[in-house]
């Protein structure tokens, strides 16, 4: 990059289940009050944002980047992209955004995901000849193989099997990610971060969080394969909705802003994986950027947010990178939030965001390197590294 870019603030919904508590809000509806937050956070108006950057994979075309941009109240002269890199989408929408500030072509870009399958639209493949009805389709194709996109499952229990690990490890992994999650709400972790759309109480909490799991229900949970499967409705990530959004400023303006408190874009790289094992895309992206960042090392990285689409593919990650887990989804990940696709990792950035920038007051040990990953279908591994200033 040629200048620094800078996230000035960073915020997000709840995640809610599919059909349950953002069951009914159109992908604008999530984003409005998010990106009025993001806005009141950094001391700017929507006015001053030059472009707007929107990950996105369930709206089913067009450009949903331009309408949330005219819903949110920045000005209609104002560019917006959407961008589809399926669960990266959010991670590759603020590369995005850092690169345009760093190139020099724009001071202030809001970026981040929205998804909303609970009122996508229904997608129908076209019938080969006119004797076929049409089928419901989930997605088009992101990998060339005769049998299909290898879905969530099949990609966990592959990784299960070549990385060998078990049902047992993962079940624990899984109830580790909820009782990380339930402790930073109960530790006020989350306050600053969440925007509730309403003022009630189901407004301030992830929706797919379970206190009701344990070590003795986890086991009798089936798997989605009988008899040789691992992976299970507990130890993969729930679909959801939810939406979250920064704010990236060049230098001019942070200087200008008299220096906030911020992370700084380091570093963004992108690789591509075995489609068939795109949850361990965050191995190769995270290993480019050390190639990249040759005076950084894993050791040194204080905070990793890393999607937990399946427990198996988290935990491959961490063996393969040999990560501290201590130093993992501090507060949790997607296993205990749910996974709202593109916006699963624009919300690891602002879970970063509070731990880096948002509870620097509050803690003695605020980490200086921060660092977030994801893996995602077709064989997409995306990773962000970020410096606290």
């Amino acid at each position: 990059m040629n200048s620094p870019s800078y996230i000035i603030s960073a915020r997000r919904t709840v995640f809610g289940k599919t059909g349950g508590l953002h069951g009914k809000r159109r992908l604008e509806q999530l984003v409005g009050p998010v990106v009025e937050a993001a806005f009141k956070d950094a001391g700017i108006e929507a006015r001053d944002v030059n472009s707007v950057f929107v990950g996105n994979t369930t709206a089913g075309g067009g450009n949903p980047a331009r309408l949330m941009t005219l819903a949110s109240g920045i000005p209609e002269t104002t560019s917006a992209y959407t961008l589809d890199c399926q669960c990266a989408s959010g991670l590759e929408a603020i590369g995005s955004a850092a690169r345009l500030v760093s190139s020099g072509m724009a001071d202030i870009v809001l970026a981040g995901a929205a998804e909303s399958p609970s009122t996508a639209p229904w997608r129908l493949a076209k019938p080969k000849s006119m004797y076929q009805l049409p089928v419901f389709d989930s997605s088009g194709p992101f990998t060339l193989t005769e049998n299909g996109i290898p879905e969530l499952v099949e990609v966990g229990e592959n990784i299960a099997t070549t990385h060998k690990i078990d049902r047992k490890r993962q079940d624990h992994y899984t109830l580790e990610s909820h009782h990380k999650a339930e402790n930073g709400y109960e530790e006020n972790r989350f306050n600053g971060e969440i925007v509730a759309i309403r003022i009630e109480a189901g407004e301030g909490r992830d929706e797919n969080l379970k206190n009701t799991l344990s070590s003795d229900l986890m086991p009798q949970i089936p798997s989605y394969i009988p008899e040789t499967g691992t992976v299970t409705s507990a130890n993969s990530s729930a679909l959801s909705d939810g939406a979250a959004f920064c704010v990236v400023v060049s230098e001019d303006v942070f200087i200008e802003l008299k220096r906030p408190a911020a992370m700084k874009i380091r570093q963004h790289r992108t690789m591509g994986v075995n489609p068939a094992e795109y949850g361990i895309g965050p191995i190769a992206a995270i290993k480019d950027i050390l190639a990249k960042e040759s005076s950084v090392s894993l050791s040194e990285i204080e905070s990793f947010e890393i999607g937990e689409a399946t427990a198996a593919q988290f935990l491959a990650c961490i063996d393969q990178l040999e990560l501290d887990a201590a130093h993992v989804n501090k507060d949790g990940g997607a296993l205990a939030f749910g996974h709202a696709l593109g916006a699963g990792s624009a919300a690891q950035v602002t879970r970063l965001f509070s731990q880096m920038v948002r509870q620097r007051e509050d803690s003695s040990a605020t980490p200086a390197l921060g660092l977030a990953a994801v893996g995602a279908s077709g064989g997409l591994g995306s990773a962000m590294l970020f410096e606290a200033v």
